[in-house]
């Protein structure tokens, strides 16, 4: 394309004076071209005539054009697929143009007229969907670019009426137990699963007592989310400061569980609220039948009372230990309870000797894990190990060491205690999940 025009002419001050060049477009591609303009003039005195072709002052000014020459790329729905009965719902999507920009973008309803959509490259549009629990609404997206090309596209909006489906590990009334996380906080583990047959899942809500909202979505790894089978795992946090300060929290507490879809406006919401009961307490004991110093003879009946808060007791033991070594128990030059965060390297030591217990790296035990008392921590039985930072001094005899433990196998575990370095002695334990004392 090329044209040229060439006037002369007198400016004075205030006036002005224009050049329009008329042109036509050619090909049938999109492209990128220049406009190039010069003007040329000289500068003579009002009532003079110019000496020669203008040369004082020359301006060059290329323009660059866009020739748009193609459609808009078809608009796309991203936002209402899925809708539900009896409600005006916003729908969306997007639209663009390969080479200029979308003027606007319109909607036809069910056949009818068009009508001017919200926004361009982002666009929204009411639409409203009958009564009906199920069926589907038909609609028309046009896209207009910036010089009068339409591209349009099809769409059908699904009405779905029926709720997610959720089912969860925790019945009305039932027993839970909690467990502090890395961040100290209490959790409680949930699990279960959920399922849409139609929209498909979009959240689960979550709500324990008077902690905050905790959601999750799909994410297809049961780790992070739902998994891709509906399945959800849930380490929920609790963020009530005042459950969080509690050392045993326990007592009657609820839960609300809200399972919502993809439908807009609102996701067909469901909710369970579930009353359950967290029992930290332990049962309390009470010996009747005997007191302190008290004379055992052969065949004697040792009787008692038991009790606790929310469970049933499930049982009671006892144990004749050496009555030295019961009254040193409360002096205990080490006492680690091991019921320390997860992710721990620094344990926590309540014995006379304030040395320090940490491990280091892989030879870590697994803090967190659930113990006879609280929490405990899992050795691997091949490098866990625990170091101290001081040296920890203790006698060569008259030492006595008590400890809890669970094995990995039904009837087995070996404890080694060597109260002296020239006494070492073997006990073997052949009960798993007692409380053991050798010396």
């Amino acid at each position: 394309m090329y044209k040229r025009q060439t006037r002369n002419f007198t400016l004075l001050p205030t006036v002005s004076s224009s050049i329009v060049l008329p042109a036509t477009a050619g090909g049938a591609t999109s492209s990128l071209v220049a406009i190039n303009s010069r003007a040329a003039a000289d500068l003579i005195p009002v009532g003079s005539a110019p000496s020669g072709p203008p040369d004082d002052i020359i301006l060059d000014n290329p323009l660059p054009v866009t020739i748009d020459a193609d459609p808009p790329n078809a608009p796309e729905l991203t936002l209402g697929q899925f809708v539900q009965p009896g409600n005006t719902v916003i729908i969306g999507g997007v639209a663009s143009d390969p080479t200029s920009y979308v003027d606007r973008v319109e909607v036809s309803v069910n056949g009818g007229p068009f009508a001017l959509a919200t926004g361009t490259s982002l666009w929204a549009f009411p639409v409203d969907i009958p009564n009906q629990p199920s069926g589907a609404v038909p609609i028309v997206v046009r896209a207009t670019d910036a010089v009068g090309y339409t591209n349009s596209a099809n769409f059908s909006l699904t009405i779905d009426s029926v709720s997610p489906n959720v089912t969860l590990d925790l019945a009305a009334g039932g027993l839970r137990q909690v467990r502090r996380n890395a961040a100290g906080a209490w959790t409680l583990r949930l699990s279960g699963a959920v399922t849409d047959a139609l929209a498909g899942v979009e959240s689960l809500t979550f709500q324990v007592g008077t902690s905050a909202n905790v959601v999750i979505t799909p994410t297809g790894v049961l780790t992070t989310g739902i998994a891709t089978d509906g399945s959800w795992l849930l380490d929920y946090p609790f963020s009530d400061p005042a459950f969080n300060l509690d050392p045993r929290p326990s007592g009657p507490i609820t839960l609300t569980v809200t399972a919502r879809d993809m439908a807009l406006p609102d996701g067909n919401p469901t909710t369970q609220v579930i009353p359950f009961v967290i029992d930290m307490t332990p049962p309390t004991v009470k010996l009747l039948s005997h007191q302190n110093e008290r004379l055992l003879t052969d065949g004697a009946v040792i009787t008692g009372t038991d009790s606790a808060a929310y469970a049933t007791v499930a049982s009671v033991e006892y144990a004749f230990v050496d009555a030295a070594t019961a009254l040193t128990a409360g002096s205990a030059l080490l006492n680690l309870p091991l019921n320390d965060l997860p992710g721990t390297v620094l344990f926590n030591n309540q014995g006379a000797d304030p040395v320090r217990i940490y491990c280091l790296d892989e030879s870590c035990p697994t803090s967190g894990e659930d113990g006879e008392d609280g929490t405990a921590a899992r050795f691997d039985g091949v490098n866990d190990l625990l170091r101290t930072f001081e040296p920890l001094n203790l006698p060569e005899s008259g030492l006595t060491t008590s400890l809890w433990f669970r094995t990995t196998c039904a009837n087995c575990g070996r404890v080694r205690c060597p109260p002296a370095p020239q006494r070492r002695r073997r006990r073997w334990l052949r009960r798993c999940s007692r409380r053991r004392r050798c010396g």
